[in-house]
């Protein structure tokens, strides 16, 4: 039986989160401060883990816009949002997902619009007590 491609290795997936956690940890605590260049190598001596999981944690990370791939320097903490972007942001964020969220809403299924009433019921109950 051949391996699928498509399928991630869920060891290697949990080092690659693992290994991102604890960047960002660092990253949001500032003990990584921006501009700190991130070796692969480095890192993975650090967190006792090969380069693979380190290198995925950091792609991951790029998306997540804590860290910035430079080409020929390599990846770097990247400078946190100032408070306009911020609220920038912010107003996106009032303008697209009231209109996502209808399309989601008109868009589900009947079995998506049961799943989503039972975890609200669950959640209403959990604060009970």
């Amino acid at each position: 039986m051949t391996p699928d491609p498509d399928r991630a290795d869920p060891v290697r997936s949990s080092r690659s989160e693992r290994a991102r956690r604890m960047l960002a940890e660092r990253i949001m605590d500032g003990a990584l401060v921006p501009g700190t260049p991130l070796r692969i190598g480095a890192l993975s001596t650090e967190l006792s883990m090969s380069a693979t999981p380190v290198r995925e944690a950091l792609n991951l990370l790029t998306g997540e816009k804590l860290v910035e791939y430079l080409p020929m320097r390599g990846f770097v903490v990247t400078r946190p949002p100032d408070g306009d972007q911020v609220r920038t942001m912010g107003e996106a964020r009032l303008l697209l997902e009231p209109e996502l969220a209808a399309l989601a809403a008109a868009r589900a299924t009947s079995q998506e619009r049961e799943a989503l009433a039972a975890t609200l019921e669950s959640t209403a109950t959990a604060g009970v007590g």
